[in-house]
């Protein structure tokens, strides 16, 4: 089944900002920690720092598509997977942005 998905207008945030802070942050403490090393020549305790500075880069990266494209693509699909005839009512129970009631809406013929 083909998604009906199109980027909803405004911007809905983040879920948790400490969600890009704390791995970001691990990043750069690994990264720091990395060139200090370079700096006194211990270049193997540096490489291995760097390499697993990448693991809560992913991670951060990972975090910051999901929350602001990848959860909206699968409320989509969620959506169109119910077969929606656009007769029916929809119940926000006010929990979040309003990024879900944006695309449900577009399913309901009456609005």
């Amino acid at each position: 089944m083909k998604s009906s998905y199109q980027e909803p207008k405004g911007d809905y945030g983040f879920d948790n900002p400490s969600g890009i802070f704390v791995p970001g942050g691990v990043v750069l403490v690994f990264w720091g920690l990395d060139v200090i090393l370079a700096l006194f020549g211990h270049w193997l305790p540096a490489s291995i720092g760097f390499f697993l500075g990448l693991f809560p880069l992913a991670t951060t990266m990972s975090y910051v598509y999901s929350t602001r494209k990848g959860k909206l693509r699968v409320w989509s699909e969620l959506l169109d997977a119910l077969q929606l005839r656009g007769d029916e009512q929809l119940l926000d129970m006010g929990c979040g942005r309003g990024v879900v009631l944006s695309l449900a809406a577009k399913h309901l013929a009456s609005v």
